[in-house]
């Protein structure tokens, strides 16, 4: 910010501008452009997901685990910041839990509706167990492995947890995701 003002400044005294009222202009324009709200482009959800298994279809392949989507057909489609999960989300669980699986192991990526307005996404394996204090700090420390996932759920008014698929193997990580969010631009 004081690189900013500094810049500002210089600029002021090279167009022989009045600084205070250079500053009060682009205040008024950060104040302006800080509340301006648009849609988020719109996705398919079965294609975005398609996508999202061949990025990681090589990944699964050199692991030997099986890599599977099962999603309706007939997904609306959503208006995220599809970007932003990719790669702070979906990427980061994914070669995780593909990493956490046992060779002839198992990943599943479930997407369905659990509202009118809400996609639960489940991404499940075969592996071991994670223990459930390392659940609760991979989330919400800071330090945590999935501390951005978490944070890029939470700002898609969305929630992410870890639970056990048995008691003895497996791990799902369900995120729930409303439909609709509105991007800052």
């Amino acid at each position: 910010m004081e690189t900013l003002l500094a810049s500002e400044r210089k600029a002021a005294l090279f167009l022989g501008a009045n600084h205070e009222s250079l500053e009060s202009m682009t205040r008024d324009t950060r104040k302006e452009e800080s509340h301006v709200i648009a849609p988020c482009p719109v996705y398919n959800l079965r294609q975005s997901f398609e996508e999202i298994c061949a990025t990681f279809a090589g990944e699964a392949r050199t692991a030997r685990v099986e890599l599977t989507l099962l999603a309706d057909d007939e997904l609306p489609a959503a208006f995220w910041d599809m970007q932003s999960l990719r790669v702070r989300v979906f990427a980061k669980i994914l070669s995780g839990i593909i990493a956490h699986t046992p060779a002839g192991g198992k990943v599943v990526i479930r997407i369905d509706r659990s509202s009118s307005y809400t996609i639960c996404i489940r991404i499940t394996n075969s592996g071991a167990p994670i223990p459930a204090e390392q659940k609760e700090s991979m989330l919400h420390s800071r330090s945590g492995s999935l501390y951005n996932a978490y944070l890029c759920v939470q700002s898609h008014k969305g929630s992410i947890v870890i639970m056990d698929e048995t008691e003895k193997s497996g791990n799902t990580f369900k995120i729930e995701l409303p439909l609709y969010k509105l991007c800052m631009q």
